[in-house]
């Protein structure tokens, strides 16, 4: 285990990786106590700016998903039920494809223009998946 104080307070149990449709995006979890191993939570804090930014990514999809929830509902979305599916950076922009594990067949497009030092979010709906063979 390291010596950071994050990675004390996670297990070293049994883990296994997580799919988004278990609500965690690739991480590895304690199969008995479901919190993240060491050796994931490791792996986040050394690669720094980029974890950031997937969490601001995650953060902005969170508040909007809260936003524009029918409030009759009574639901709310966490930042454990955001997940980033796909992530790439150039330079000093981004973007974050990202989901939730909320049942509405919503998805969400965050692009960050380092010049310009906007942050655009996109949302988008699943209507239908057809599969057109080659």
């Amino acid at each position: 285990m390291s010596d950071s104080p994050m990675a004390q307070e996670v297990c070293d149990h049994f883990w296994a990786w997580v799919s988004p449709a278990g609500a965690r995006s690739s991480a590895r979890l304690c199969m008995l106590c479901h919190q993240p191993s060491a050796e994931w939570l490791n792996t986040i804090i050394e690669k720094g700016e980029d974890m950031e930014l997937q969490v601001k990514a995650r953060t902005l999809v969170m508040e909007y998903v809260n936003e524009h929830l029918e409030k009759t509902d009574n639901v709310t979305a966490g930042l454990d039920d955001i997940y980033v599916v796909w992530w790439a950076k150039t330079l000093q922009n981004w973007k974050a494809m990202v989901s939730t594990t909320l049942p509405d067949g919503m998805y969400y497009e965050v692009t960050h223009n380092g010049d310009t030092c906007e942050t655009y979010l996109d949302a988008y709906k699943k209507f239908n998946n057809v599969v057109i063979p080659d």
